[in-house]
């Protein structure tokens, strides 16, 4: 399968929810360039993705771009766990983790201040979801133990997710980004 295909295949199975009760702001970005966009349905799961796309569409520097273009494949040890358990595997051993495959927000091509160009893979993600969280006192309530735990878990994945991204972008040439509402405040679109 190609990757156009894959592409196509994800989106499918991943459809946006907007309706009402929606988590997200989602949608289909519809490009005022769209010469620049190399992928076919250009999707945004958050307000945030949304105004990074109207960033990438309006800046003269970015040559081409795209939205959700590759997967890269990593071991999640947090979706593993239970599978590890059940087949008597070592939970801790990495190699035990099975492949699942992580969906980079955006591809661009930029052409920089010196006149060279750039390529990058871009994560848009929440500032809280890129910071380990703050450890708890025994006494912690149950809430706030809940709280921590679903916040250690987003951690510690978007850790393994992003050290296979690096490592793909290391091995193509390209850079890896991460934008927060601090980045996009910065680049004045908030």
């Amino acid at each position: 399968m190609n990757i156009r295909s894959k592409e196509l295949a994800y989106k499918k199975r991943n459809k946006i929810d907007t309706s009402d009760n929606a988590r997200y702001h989602q949608g289909v970005y519809y490009p005022r360039h769209p010469e620049k966009w190399v992928t076919k349905e250009n999707i945004y799961r958050s307000s945030w993705e949304e105004k990074f796309m109207q960033y990438l569409d309006n800046n003269p520097n970015v040559i081409r771009c795209g939205s959700e273009p590759i997967s890269v494949q990593y071991r999640n040890p947090v979706k593993n766990l239970e599978y590890c358990v059940k087949n008597n595997l070592d939970p801790k051993d990495p190699r035990n983790f099975q492949i699942s495959n992580y969906w980079l927000d955006f591809w661009c091509e930029m052409k920089m201040g010196d006149g060279s160009v750039k390529k990058f893979f871009i994560e848009v993600k929440p500032y809280a979801e890129t910071i380990a969280p703050k450890p708890l006192n025994e006494s912690a309530k149950l809430k706030d133990k809940k709280k921590f735990n679903r916040q250690a878990s987003i951690y510690l994945v978007n850790t393994y997710k992003w050290a296979a991204a690096k490592k793909f972008c290391q091995d193509r040439g390209c850079e890896f980004m991460i934008v927060t509402e601090r980045t996009l405040e910065r680049l004045g679109l908030l």
